[in-house]
């Protein structure tokens, strides 16, 4: 699925691939838990695209 997807997106500039660090599965609120398990990924996404500068000073703006 993940490279459909990708595939879909060739033709499209700058889109960044990124990948589950399930390293950190422990850290994160109970799956059950629908709303603070949303928060939390959207947290940890939205750091490390600003830790790659994509949505930063340099890219696209991300949603606050």
């Amino acid at each position: 699925m993940f490279k459909q997807m990708k595939d879909a997106c060739k033709e499209t500039r700058d889109v960044p691939w990124g990948k589950a660090d399930l390293s950190m599965s422990g850290e994160m609120p109970n799956y059950n838990d629908v709303d603070a398990f949303g928060k939390a990924v959207a947290r940890r996404v939205k750091t490390r695209l600003l830790e790659l500068d994509i949505g930063g000073r340099n890219g696209v703006g991300l949603c606050e």
